[in-house]
This record gives structure tokens, sequence and C-alpha cells, in this order.
């Protein structure tokens, strides 16, 4: 073999690494392309996973409010219940005739409708990704006033 056949071999070697070569550097820009596209999908879904977080944290907050008025109202309500049911277990001894009315377990209706409030919220938070609060808020002032017109008898 002599220099110029060395040569010839050396040189199409070395074209063959440069080609290797940037075949590599393209694939390269390919995944680190890939790599950041993919950066920026993670972080936006982090994003929305705080602001489901968010959501929740406030759907939770706003539901145990909601059952501590639930339960100073029902306190209520059954305060006043039990004062018209002593008057008119004095009346029914006065007559003697007692007639009975079915229990209701107010406590368990408005717990049930109570959860049905939340899971309402909450579908509809997640369908939609911001809607005024107080749409699913119960009317509180109203079922004061309503509480205290009951007082009032």
């Amino acid at each position: 073999m002599n220099n110029s056949e060395t040569i010839a071999k050396l040189n199409d070697a070395l074209a063959k690494l440069i080609k290797a070569y940037e075949k590599l550097q393209d694939e390269n820009t390919v995944l680190n392309n890939q790599i950041e596209k993919l950066t920026l999908e993670k972080n936006s879904l982090l994003k929305e996973k705080e602001n489901l977080e968010d959501d929740i944290n406030n759907l939770q907050s706003n539901s145990q409010e909601q059952n501590t008025n639930i339960n100073s109202m029902l306190g209520k309500i059954e305060s006043l219940l039990g004062n018209s049911s002593s008057s008119n277990s004095n009346e029914s001894n006065i007559n003697n005739t007692r007639v009975k009315e079915p229990e209701v377990d107010i406590a368990a209706v408005v717990t049930t409708e109570n959860k049905k409030s939340i899971e309402d919220e909450f579908t509809t938070a997640s369908s939609t990704s911001k809607q005024p609060e107080e749409e699913g808020k119960l009317d509180l002032n109203r079922m004061a006033s309503l509480l205290n017109g009951f007082g009032n008898k």
C-alpha cells in the first residue's frame, strides 16, 4: 500500500465520520426540542394541578363553612321546634289526647342535601375553569330571616 491509497482511505473514513457526526447532531437537536416541549407540557400540567388543588381547597372550606352554618341553623330550628313541641305537649296534656307526629331526622336530610350540593359544586368547578362562587352557595341570609320569622310566632 502506498501513501496515496492510505490518504484516500483516510479521506473516506473522515467523510463517513463527519456524516455520522452531522447525523448525530441532527438527532440530538430533535431530542433537545422534544425535551423542551415535554418540559413545557410538564410545567403547564403542574400549574393546572396547583389550580385544581386550590379549587378543591376552596370547595372544602366552603363546604365546612356551609356545614357550620347549617348545623347552627339546625340547632335554632330544633330549639324552635322543641319550644313549639313543649307548648303543644302542654295543650295535649290538658286535652288528654296525644297525636304522634312522624319523626324526621333533619340532620340526615340536610347532610344528604349538603353532600349533593358539594358534589354539584365540584363537578361544576371541574367542568368550567372559573364561575362565580355565589351560584352554588345557600342563601344564608334568607334562611336566617326565615328562622327569625319562626322565632316571632
